[in-house]
């Protein structure tokens, strides 16, 4: 065995020193991971775990696992979290095993002054086991380059299915590792772990063509996004310093940019790392990008900064600068993350303090009715996991689906049925609650409860025009998505079911108006086609018009999809204009 060989071969915990700060670093995280509320995503995922599936709305399935397992290994947060904080502590033991080893404290230092490290180290969500399922084929990839065999090739066949299975975000990892080292193509591990890889991912696959690939549907077809907007670009470079800091990005960035690959490993590195982060700024021109998706570019940036400054004393002076600063920063955040003693910090406040106790008023005020909550995931979650009652959500317009739309059973549960209505927002005939922590929220109780939101609608046109102020019917096709025939059920004068629509420019609404296109009594088996008349009164131009189903002031369903129409000027044009003409009804 080469020196080469046996460094990266041998275990992390053979190291005393490095096992004794891993070790610690595991308390910390459990320590952490138990006194810390549930983020209102970790409650959703959690739900997830309820419910084992292949897929999940926006989401690949191994955070529901992941978490499945921890809840019956341990109780309450801990629980949520425990599976995490492990797969975090043999995360870093990977990375630390993929450097040359010569200046640990340096390393330490990079990787703990980092936020993603820090709070990625016990919060439940989908990056945790993508980046320790990334760490593992970085590693295994180091070392199948030296000694290409099948168990390696197995290694990292094994990764490559766990990071598909984590999160889509994950893919980049291997699409610029290929692109790195294109002689892989003529490789036969290479299409071994390809094909093997694609055949473990198929019962995901057919989820995604079994739901239409709804999860892709989202962020592609349900958010119309103003095109180049400057600040979602901005914000995109802020994060991406920040999550790495709050002040050692200022330091890793350029380090790693400036590091010159000296080998294939680096080189896919090096490709990660501006492959991931360059794609992301692209799409930032497009729509908004949340800090974290770019997790599985950052052990990369550590990587090849830490060989970078490794050989630089003044750039590690100023590591040492940094490093102070930052772990006060990110100690003081984790300590508050538990106690509540900031209380200006309302937002953060309102993800992790006092929903408990919340869920306790609210608990108290549903009695035996089911709360259902108006649009949203979180509160539906946080209630379910902290009340540890049924809950749902009816998701309108201007929010979107989610996996709580899919869960069929929680919403057949409660149709007829007297449900409590729970709003963070005021609504008809609402009352005030109020819960420790200055939380506050509306709720009304609605007797006789129906919903239907899984009812398709279908705009007979791919693209709709219209002059201003004119009328156009528009022809519509609502497609039963219920196990049985869906009637519509006009209870009360205020929710008499009927269909309605959004005009929108890029992503904002401009206006919503009833139709004649009226519901109620009728029943639909499979489909039900109909023709709504639409006037819009905006200056010409291009826009996006939604249609879905509504009951009133209570409920406009997101049953549609956003389909481009065209204001057109009305000199010259006829008075009615029509997809199918009917100037005789105007």
């Amino acid at each position: 065995m080469n020196d080469f060989q046996h460094e990266v071969s041998m275990p992390w915990w053979r190291n005393p020193w490095v096992g004794g700060v891993l070790l610690g670093w595991l308390i910390l995280n459990l320590i952490q991971g138990t006194f810390t509320e549930l983020f209102h995503d970790e409650a959703y995922y959690w739900m997830f775990s309820q419910h084992l599936s292949w897929g999940y709305a926006e989401h690949a399935p191994m955070v529901a696992l992941v978490i499945r397992i921890g809840t019956l290994l341990a109780p309450e947060e801990l629980g949520v979290r425990l599976i995490v904080v492990l797969l975090n502590v043999a995360t870093i033991g990977l990375i630390w095993a993929m450097t040359d080893r010569k200046k640990p404290w340096l390393f330490w230092m990079l990787m703990f002054g980092m936020i993603e490290v820090q709070v990625g180290g016990f919060l439940a969500v989908p990056d945790a086991p993508m980046i320790f399922f990334v760490s593992l084929f970085l590693y295994r990839y180091q070392v199948w380059l030296k000694n290409e065999n099948w168990l390696n090739t197995l290694w990292l066949t094994l990764a490559i299915i766990g990071i598909v299975y984590s999160k889509y975000h994950g893919i980049m990892v291997l699409f610029f590792t290929l692109l790195s080292n294109l002689r892989l193509l003529r490789n036969k591990y290479f299409w071994t772990m390809a094909i093997a890889a694609t055949l473990a991912y198929l019962p995901h696959l057919s989820w995604l063509v079994e739901t239409n690939f709804s999860t892709f549907k989202y962020h592609l077809l349900d958010r119309i996004r103003e095109p180049h907007p400057i600040e979602f670009s901005l914000n995109y470079v802020v994060n991406q310093i920040l999550v790495a800091g709050p002040f050692m990005g200022f330091l890793l960035f350029p380090a790693a940019f400036k590091a010159k690959p000296q080998d294939e490993f680096n080189r896919a590195l090096k490709w990660i790392l501006l492959g991931v982060l360059g794609f992301l700024f692209l799409l930032s021109f497009r729509t908004h990008i949340e800090a974290n998706w770019s997790a599985s570019a950052f052990f990369p940036l550590v990587l090849l900064a830490y060989g970078y400054i490794a050989e630089r004393e003044n750039w590690q002076l100023w590591t040492k600068r940094l490093f102070v600063p930052s772990v006060i920063i990110i100690l003081l955040l984790r300590l508050y993350l538990m106690i509540d003693f900031i209380p200006a910090l309302k937002q953060v406040r309102n993800e992790f303090h006092h929903w408990p106790e919340w869920a306790e008023v609210v608990s108290e005020i549903a009695g035996d009715r089911t709360a259902v909550f108006i649009n949203g995931y979180q509160h539906p979650s946080k209630y379910r996991f902290y009340a540890g009652k049924e809950a749902w959500v009816v998701n309108n317009f201007g929010y979107h689906k989610t996996q709580y739309d899919r869960w069929g059973y929680m919403e057949d549960s409660i149709q007829g049925e007297e449900i409590c209505l729970v709003s963070r927002g005021p609504f008809k005939g609402c009352d005030t609650l109020r819960s420790e922590g200055g939380l506050k929220m509306y709720y009304r109780y609605l007797p006789d409860f129906h919903s239907y939101n899984r009812i398709d609608i279908e705009v007979g046109a791919k693209e709709l025009s219209v002059p201003r102020s004119d009328t156009l019917y528009v022809p519509l096709k609502l497609k039963n998505g219920y196990d049985a025939p869906k009637k519509f059920v006009d209870n009360k004068e205020e929710f008499v079911p009927h269909i309605s629509y959004h005009l929108y420019k890029y992503d904002k609404r401009l206006a919503s108006k009833w139709t004649t296109g009226y519901l109620a009594s009728k029943t639909i088996v499979d489909s039900l086609e109909l023709e709504v008349p639409i006037v819009i009164d905006v200056k010409p131009g291009e826009y996006h018009v939604i249609f879905s189903i509504s009951q009133g002031w209570f409920h406009s369903g997101f049953n549609g999809v956003y389909v481009p129409i065209k204001i057109l000027a009305p000199a010259g044009l006829p008075q009615t204009s029509s997809l199918y003409p009917k100037a005789d009804q105007k």
